[in-house]
C-alpha cells in the first residue's frame, strides 16, 4: 500500500470490507494482522479512507477493549 497508493485507491473499498470482516475474526492470529493491515491503510491511504471511517472506528474501538492483550495493543 505504501509503495504504490494510486494503484490500491481503485480497489480501496473492497480491500477495506475484507479487513473489517478479519477484524472481527475469533483467531487472535487473523484478526491482529487486519488490524495492522488496516492500520497500513490508513498510513498509506490518508484521506481516501474517510468514506469508510464509519465502519473501520467501532470496529477498531471494539478490539481495542479486547480483553486479548495480544490484540488490545496493536
Amino acid at each position: 500500500s505504501q509503495h504504490h497508493p494510486d494503484v490500491l485507491v481503485e480497489y480501496l473499498h473492497p480491500v477495506n470490507s475484507a479487513l473489517c470482516q478479519e477484524v472481527k475474526n475469533l483467531r487472535s492470529q487473523v484478526c491482529r494482522a487486519a488490524i495492522q493491515g488496516s492500520m497500513e491503510l490508513f498510513q498509506a491511504m490518508g484521506k481516501n479512507m474517510e468514506p469508510d471511517l464509519e465502519k473501520n472506528v467501532p470496529l477498531l474501538l471494539n478490539r481495542a477493549g479486547d480483553t486479548n492483550k495480544f490484540i488490545r495493543d496493536d
